[in-house]
């Protein structure tokens, strides 16, 4: 198996979002963070320079508004695009389902 080419880092996640220019995405990236924690009940961990994983749910996909994705990740300009709600349960989704398939401790 080939190594992972992105890595976690010890960057700090506070640090890299604070540091997000746009005044908008900043506020955005703050409240996505707020739902991962919800959801994970863990506090964030820098991947590389800025890699957030969400996973894929077609159903909730479908009532998501505006992204795109590349191999596992989801990516959303702005916050105000996609149905927080719709968000909020796919990220809840991801990580029960990676709860149930993997070691997550």
């Amino acid at each position: 198996m080939a190594d992972l080419k992105t890595r976690p880092t010890g960057a700090s996640v506070t640090a890299f979002m604070a540091a997000i220019e746009d005044r908008q995405m900043r506020t955005d990236a703050g409240k996505v963070a707020a739902m991962m924690r919800r959801a994970t009940g863990k506090r964030a961990t820098m991947w590389g320079p800025g890699i957030v994983d969400y996973g894929r749910f077609d159903k909730l996909m479908s009532k998501l508004g505006k992204y795109r994705t590349g191999k596992s990740c989801l990516y959303i300009r702005r916050l105000s695009d996609v149905d927080e709600d719709v968000l909020e349960r796919l990220i809840t989704a991801s990580v029960e389902y990676m709860r149930e398939h993997y070691d997550t401790r």
